[in-house]
């Protein structure tokens, strides 16, 4: 799987405090495997930093994540995802 581009949100009762963006130029999770994409830098506090600083004692976010992603099959991944989602009742 290649990850193109990441986003996320993050705030409080639905109100957002931070958020960041980022493009990736060679990203890739091999199959069945596991990838670290590192730090984000340039996270944005939406409110600025003094109106971001009572949100610090309720100890939470709330994060809204999205991800653009590029599957490329050849036959056998086809075929070995075609089996996975029969044995599995994905769809």
């Amino acid at each position: 799987m290649h990850i193109e581009f990441a986003q996320a949100d993050a705030g409080v009762g639905g109100e957002i405090y931070a958020h960041f963006d980022q493009f990736f130029t060679s990203f890739a999770i091999p199959a069945k495997g596991t990838a670290n994409s590192g730090k984000f830098g340039n996270v944005v506090l939406t409110k600025g930093a003094l109106l971001s600083l009572p949100i610090i004692p309720s100890g939470h976010l709330d994060v809204f994540a999205a991800a653009t992603v590029t599957c490329v099959f050849d036959s056998l991944t086809k075929r070995m995802a075609e089996i996975d989602t029969s044995t599995h009742g994905v769809s």
